[in-house]
């Protein structure tokens, strides 16, 4: 049967998630990401020590990114990805203004609004989550 609400929510997780997953990948060095760069952006912004938070913000990134491709933990990782972009708003992209072109909080604050949205209304039937329930 046609399932037109978890059609919705698996957009929604595969934008979410596909787009989470690849800035996590870049700061380990994948696709074609600039470690040197987003680790002096870090300390620039006082995360201290700042290779350590790299690290750790793109391992969560990759894992809240992940998890929503596969409708996995889904409430917990939409949840993960709405802290994540809300950190970059009040840490460093406040001080840019509105528009993301100008390095402002626009594009943080939609997906942190995306993952609010995915927390609140579940993974759909098709994901991992409704087949493990």
């Amino acid at each position: 049967m046609f399932d037109r609400f978890s059609l919705a929510m698996l957009l929604l997780r595969i934008l979410a998630g596909g787009f989470q997953l690849p800035h996590g990948l870049q700061k380990f060095g994948l696709l074609r990401g600039n470690v040197p760069a987003v680790t002096a952006n870090f300390a620039a912004n006082g995360l201290h020590p700042p290779l350590a938070w790299v690290r750790v913000i793109g391992a969560a990134q990759i894992i809240a990114g992940g998890c929503l491709l596969l409708g996995l933990a889904t409430d917990g990782a939409a949840v993960l990805t709405l802290c994540l972009n809300a950190g970059m708003v009040r840490v460093s992209l406040w001080q840019g203004g509105w528009f993301w072109n100008r390095h402002g909080v626009e594009y943080a604050i939609f997906w942190a609004g995306t993952a609010a949205v995915i927390a609140l209304l579940g993974p759909g039937a098709w994901s991992v989550d409704a087949l493990i329930r």
